[in-house]
């Protein structure tokens, strides 16, 4: 099992299917439109 960081404030899960073929960009522009976060 992997355990983040206990540096990390806050890990957020995605429920929902992810298609990872968007690459790290398309990822991180789906943080930013759905839930509204900085990914960096």
């Amino acid at each position: 099992m992997m355990r983040p960081s206990n540096d990390l404030p806050v890990v957020y899960l995605c429920r929902e299917a992810v298609d990872f073929r968007k690459g790290i960009n398309g990822l991180a522009v789906l943080v930013e439109d759905v839930l509204g976060l900085d990914p960096f």
